[in-house]
């Protein structure tokens, strides 16, 4: 298996500094500045992805991303994906006890990839399943950080042109579950059952209700 590629905030800056529209909704969620990234900073990103060999000059008739780069692999898939201005980004937050993890997805033109926060500005990227569902993909996340017995959160919240969607889910130290969403009591968390508060998160993002998954061990 290759090992998976990790971007600087500054590369990833410039990746998204070539897809403006896509772009700005993902800054926010990356925790960015809102505004575009400065020009020293996103040359700074172009100047690491060429000295890395993450791109390179193109001397051929296509052009498609810009006159004279090529990317390739993750890349190619991120602006792929970035291209494309009716797909949805989807962020997922979760933690259990002293451990957590961010994961940001990125949907469109039939691909999906991920972006993993690291530390010192890092982001590692992962191609994943674009035909997976959206609720599958949260559960797996969250199967990462639930711990009977523990307590344990998720917040998802997912972007798609002008509509948004978001599930918040707890367990508490006794195991007991409750969940909000944007759909049923968008502003306070419901006592239920796990089997329940899975089907809220496909109900959510899928737009229909689907069996409960077990946590895979």
């Amino acid at each position: 298996m290759s090992e998976s590629l990790t971007l600087t905030f500054a590369e990833l800056e410039f990746v998204l500094a070539l897809r403006p529209r896509r772009g700005a909704a993902l800054r926010g969620s990356l925790g960015f500045e809102a505004d575009e990234g400065a020009p020293s900073l996103t040359r700074a990103g172009l100047a690491s992805l060429l000295a890395r060999g993450l791109c390179e000059t193109a001397d051929t008739a296509e052009r498609a991303t810009l006159p004279d780069l090529r990317f390739n692999g993750e890349l190619s898939v991120l602006l792929t994906a970035l291209s494309d201005d009716g797909g949805s980004t989807t962020t997922a937050a979760a933690w259990c006890a002293e451990r957590g993890g961010v994961v940001h997805v990125v949907d469109g033109r039939g691909v999906r990839i991920a972006l993993f926060p690291q530390r010192l500005g890092r982001f590692r990227t992962e191609v994943l399943d674009a035909a997976e569902s959206v609720s599958a993909l949260l559960q797996r996340f969250l199967s990462r950080y639930l711990a009977e017995g523990t307590t344990s959160a998720l917040v998802a919240t997912s972007a798609r042109g002008g509509e948004s969607a978001a599930v918040a889910l707890a367990v508490d130290a006794a195991g007991q579950w409750s969940a909000s969403d944007s759909l049923q009591n968008p502003d306070h968390a419901v006592p239920m059952s796990r089997a329940r508060a899975l089907e809220r998160i496909a109900a959510v993002f899928d737009g229909r209700p689907a069996a409960a998954q077990s946590d895979p061990r």
